[in-house]
């Protein structure tokens, strides 16, 4: 299970999430991110994201955190940074 804050207000904007992503009987990652921060021209974005954090088939090397940080930049224009620990 994925727990996902945010608080925003006139001066700030707080995201977080847990780290924690479980396995069948273990949990294999206790650092995983799940927060995405994304710096573009005209604005910031930040994406949490809950459910698949990786495929099943470790051979197929999915991982959503990755897949987001590939999939988001080419989305906004003149995008300055992209903030992602992995």
């Amino acid at each position: 299970m994925t727990l996902c804050l945010a608080l925003i207000s006139n001066r700030f904007c707080v995201v977080c999430a847990d780290r924690r992503i479980t396995g069948r009987r273990r949990a294999p990652f206790e650092e995983h991110d799940k927060t995405i921060i994304l710096f573009a021209r005209n604005a910031r974005v930040a994406v949490n994201f809950s459910g698949l954090a990786l495929a099943s088939d470790p051979a197929s090397g999915f991982r959503t955190h990755n897949w987001l940080v590939r999939t988001l930049p080419p989305h906004c224009r003149d995008e300055r940074r992209l903030v992602s620990e992995k």
